[in-house]
């Protein structure tokens, strides 16, 4: 798995998403084939998706607490 690969699909994806939109990563990436990924890859993929979600890679995107699967807000558009 191609990591800026995925991530620039993930950019894309969430610049054609409204403002105070939430997502996962799965319904995020699902039409870019997120199903075919090893279980392992999604779950290296959100790890360091969230981080640099957490580092401001994506400023546009904030991490909304709770439990389970990762969930994203996008807050403003780039």
């Amino acid at each position: 798995m191609n990591y800026y690969e995925w991530f620039e699909k993930a950019k894309k994806s969430i610049e054609s998403l409204n403002c105070g939109d939430a997502f996962t990563l799965a319904k995020l990436l699902y039409s870019s084939g997120w199903e075919t990924l090893s279980v392992g890859d999604r779950i290296k993929f959100g790890k360091n998706f969230k981080s640099d979600v957490l580092n401001n890679v994506l400023p546009n995107v904030v991490l909304i607490p709770g439990k389970g699967a990762s969930k994203y807000r996008k807050i403003k558009n780039s």
